[in-house]
């Protein structure tokens, strides 16, 4: 004879737990899916291949609106994106390096795109990178942080260098 234990729980309101049997003691935004019991580790994973992304979308309608929010991490590249109104907002690539990014008019009527991004090592130095997304002479580049291999020296640092990096551009100001 075959024996089962209950592992999931469908309510009559469509509420939806595995591994909980109690999804209405839950806050009304979160209760349609429960995972866990509260009482050890719990997860869920999304296996996807190596070569395809992983992800988890926040919709608000269909067509467009199916992927208003998101997150979804790159396989091929290791690299994870939050998406914000349908756009990446956030993209952490698998060195760790964060570059937040969206879109401003700016003063002249064009469209730029500010980033901030966040990296370091033990021979890149550490520090906050401005890049302006422009390009040719309205390029603008800094950095503020520490030097490269140079232990505890404060810089910042202004380029307008293709490629973004401000971290071997002019020395502005020193410590």
């Amino acid at each position: 004879a075959i024996s089962f234990t209950q592992a999931m729980t469908l309510d009559a309101s469509g509420r939806l737990g595995i591994g909980n049997t109690n999804m209405s003691s839950f806050d009304s935004y979160g209760n349609q899916l429960v995972v866990g019991n509260g009482s050890t580790n719990q997860g869920i994973t999304i296996y996807a291949s190596a070569s395809t992304e992983s992800s988890l979308y926040f919709a608000d309608g269909t067509g467009a609106a199916s992927y208003r929010g998101y997150i979804y991490y790159r396989h091929s590249n290791d690299s994870m994106f939050f998406g914000t109104n349908a756009a990446t907002a956030l993209t952490i690539a698998s060195t760790g390096a964060a570059t937040f990014s969206s879109s401003v008019t700016a003063g002249s009527g064009g469209t730029v795109k500010p980033q901030f991004i966040a990296e370091g090592g033990p021979s890149l130095g550490a520090g906050m990178a401005f890049n302006t997304g422009l390009s040719g002479a309205d390029r603008r580049n800094w950095f503020v942080g520490t030097e490269e291999n140079v232990a505890g020296d404060f810089v910042i640092k202004s380029s307008n260098a293709a490629g973004g990096n401000a971290q071997s551009g002019t020395t502005r100001f020193a410590i």
